[in-house]
């Protein structure tokens, strides 16, 4: 929540927007129960990098994020990695699998998905890397 500056991190409050409308073409209840899941750790992750964050960092990271194309990538791909760190990668996988096969999804919002995030391709080469560093 804004207030955070006025707050030590550790009493921060976090806020998760869920899409109630079909402005983009998607609307939660749409999702499977598994790429829910996907979904909403996708925005835990965020939550845990933030976490870590102290305010001044916060405020840099808020406006590095809204200006800088490449932070932004960064920054969300790396939610996506950590997705995959904590165990919900097949999830993350079924909502982009979901995303894809979803008709009427504006094409500005397609191309904002395939610009900043993970591909099918590249979860799947995260999930394989997981496993084998589990396996040892």
């Amino acid at each position: 929540k804004w207030h955070f500056i006025f707050k030590n991190k550790a009493n921060r409050e976090y806020t998760v927007i869920v899409n109630s409308s079909y402005k983009n073409g998607i609307h939660y209840s749409d999702l499977s129960f598994n790429s829910l899941v996907g979904w909403i750790g996708h925005e835990m992750a965020h939550i845990c990098d933030y976490s870590v964050k102290d305010n001044p960092k916060m405020l840099g990271f808020i406006a590095s994020y809204l200006f800088n194309r490449e932070q932004k990538k960064q920054t969300e791909r790396k939610a996506d990695e950590e997705t995959v760190r904590h165990g919900l990668g097949m999830a993350l996988l079924d909502g982009v699998k979901f995303f894809n096969r979803k008709k009427g999804i504006p094409e500005a919002y397609r191309k904002r998905k395939k610009d900043f995030y993970l591909t099918k391709e590249e979860i799947i080469a995260e999930i394989n890397a997981y496993c084998n560093e589990q396996s040892k």
